[in-house]
């Protein structure tokens, strides 16, 4: 029988927010990694549309083991958990808990596996001995290739083709205001965020345009400073922060 499961990112220990909820607590990082493993699995045991009624941020708190997880969680600069009538809700379940969440991940993860074994397949064919036929190339898997590098020079570069569910995530992600903006600055634009998302981008990347940013939080547009961070990074020329 199949074991139930939640969507965790490998890279939440050096989340700005998680980060920012230990400093907060006064715990280290894997406390508050555990505490959020603890939330999104009740929610997704006994929650369809993020809200969880009857649960108090007392009851919470014990139940994560983490004194001051819930008040953590409710900042401005997290919004991971928001309470009102004696009841719990996660605004953003639906981005990463439920069956529809689940099903995104299911098939991003089965179209690497597919795009892995094609690359394989091209491997051993690179190998076939000159004494036999090379295989027959596949005209439209061409044509789809080509239509791709024409449309996205980066991505035809060598980077690995992103799924839509996967753009929007990673879009998401870059569209939350990071704790370390001072007030009134402006951050990166929908649009802007959108670009951003389809780059072939990693996260130790994405984290080091972060810390520059944040070490220039204080100029002008630190905003623009990421932005001109991640195009670099990605070896994206076009447009202006």
């Amino acid at each position: 029988m199949s074991e139930s499961w939640i969507k965790m990112r490998t890279s939440l220990a050096t989340n700005p927010k998680v980060v920012s909820m230990a400093v907060d607590i006064g715990v280290h990082v894997s406390s508050v990694i555990g505490a959020c493993f603890v939330l999104w699995s009740i929610a997704d045991q006994h929650s369809i549309n993020g809200r969880l009624p009857g649960y108090t941020p007392e009851t919470l708190d014990a139940m994560c083991g983490l004194k001051g997880f819930c008040a953590a969680a409710q900042r401005e600069s997290v919004k991971w958990i928001q309470v009102d009538d004696r009841c719990i809700t996660l605004p953003r379940f639906g981005a990463h808990n439920g069956n529809s969440a689940k099903r995104r991940a299911a098939k991003a993860k089965s179209e690497a596996k597919n795009r892995n074994n094609r690359g394989h397949r091209v491997d051993n064919a690179v190998h076939v001995s000159d004494t036999k036929r090379p295989p027959r190339l596949d005209k439209r898997e061409i044509r789809k290739t080509a239509a791709a590098e024409a449309s996205n020079p980066v991505a035809g570069a060598g980077a690995v083709d992103l799924d839509e569910a996967t753009i929007q995530a990673r879009s998401a992600a870059l569209a939350e205001r990071p704790s370390w903006l001072p007030p009134g600055k402006r951050w990166i634009t929908a649009a802007e965020c959108d670009r951003l998302a389809r780059l072939p981008l990693t996260a130790e990347q994405v984290e080091a345009a972060m810390r520059e940013g944040r070490e220039c939080r204080q100029l002008e547009n630190p905003a623009g400073v990421v932005i001109k961070a991640l195009r670099a990074a990605a070896g994206d020329a076009g447009g202006a922060a």
